[in-house]
């Protein structure tokens, strides 16, 4: 299964994405591309 977050870790924003818990993808994005995702669904980590 793969499941898709954003992350922020010291004002830096990462998409994450895990895949059957055995590989984790992150990649850094810019605070704007993270509000439009998360304007659009794509939940904060952790919430």
């Amino acid at each position: 299964m793969q499941s898709t977050c954003i992350l922020e870790v010291n004002d830096q924003f990462f998409l994450v994405t895990e895949i059957d818990d055995v590989a984790t993808l992150r990649i850094r994005i810019s605070s704007l591309l993270a509000s439009t995702l998360i304007g659009l669904g794509i939940p904060v980590c952790g919430e």
